[in-house]
């Protein structure tokens, strides 16, 4: 199933026509609902779908970071389809989309060539219809079969015994390894790790600072707010604070560290005041019996010189 993108102008339902095909772009499922794919960041996936709506028709990108940046998304999203092998990547900067033929086919009537024509030299379409870096011997040059006349493009399938191969270079053969495999300093991810893309990759989280030490975000604050309540939270925040400035300690997130001890810290210190008021109210009782005591025995003694 091939999910249709349009990027022509829109009004209600219906849809403005165009002439080129270059304004139209198609996804298959089988590639974005893969778990692959869905493992990526948002971001990542953002970047892929904008893309691949920009691409050519034969799937080349030659300014791959200026749609990355135009849509706020950053370098290690660009590495991580690298890495993923959702784009392939190439010394000159152009990007080509892997997944293109089976995203898309396009007409020979509307079909345009690549001005990438270089790159173009080196893809050619594995038996997954997906393209693939090889390298062209002396005498041959691999191309991708284009359509002539009103013919669909079509993926040449071996037939009989025959076994697809791919060019391999001579002996006496110079190959030019900035073609044989991606460097592994364009792949790099500096923060992105493949085995646990978290959810939360969004960006940069705004923290807000409830006091002069301590901060965190409007979520976590109001979080405790529902718990515990306005006066117990603004109290334990200033718990906090006293501690940090008076020790100059910092914790990665004060929100937890109110969890873990400034709630018992609280409680604890809610129970001695309570204690202590208890005891001076039942001391003030104990001044006050003896204060008349006292008085009443002045007053005995002046009955009695009297």
């Amino acid at each position: 199933m091939k999910i249709w993108k349009r990027l022509s102008g829109w009004k209600g339902c219906r849809t403005r026509e165009v002439d080129s095909m270059g304004e139209r772009r198609m996804f298959s499922k089988t590639i974005i609902d893969s778990d692959n794919f869905l493992d990526m960041p948002l971001s990542s996936q953002l970047l892929y779908f904008h893309l691949s709506m920009r691409a050519d028709d034969d799937g080349f990108i030659n300014n791959p970071k200026s749609i990355m940046r135009n849509v706020r998304c950053n370098d290690d999203d660009l590495k991580l389809l690298i890495a993923k092998q959702f784009i392939l990547p190439f010394e000159s900067g152009v990007v080509v989309i892997k997944h293109w033929k089976i995203h898309n086919y396009i007409r020979a009537d509307r079909y345009k060539e690549t001005n990438c024509l270089e790159e173009k030299k080196f893809l050619q379409l594995n038996k997954g219809n997906e393209y693939v870096i090889g390298i062209p011997s002396d005498n041959q040059v691999t191309t991708i079969p284009q359509p002539s006349g009103n013919q669909v493009t079509t993926i040449p399938q071996p037939s009989g015994n025959q076994v697809t191969t791919i060019p391999q270079p001579s002996d006496n053969q110079v190959v030019d390894n900035r073609y044989t495999q991606v460097k592994l300093s364009k792949v790099k991810l500096s923060k992105v790790k493949l085995s646990k893309v978290k959810e939360d990759h969004k960006g940069p989280i705004n923290k807000i600072n409830y006091a002069e030490f301590v901060s965190m975000t409007n979520e976590e604050h109001q979080r405790l707010i529902d718990k515990y309540g306005d006066d117990k939270t603004n109290a334990m925040v200033d718990i906090l604070d006293n501690y940090k400035g008076s020790k100059g300690t910092s914790y990665k997130n004060d929100y937890r560290a109110i969890l873990s001890w400034v709630v018992k810290r609280y409680e604890d210190d809610t129970s001695i005041n309570k204690m202590a008021t208890k005891k001076s109210a039942n001391q003030r009782v104990a001044d006050g019996i003896s204060a008349m005591e006292l008085a009443r025995e002045l007053e005995r003694k002046r009955d009695k010189n009297g």
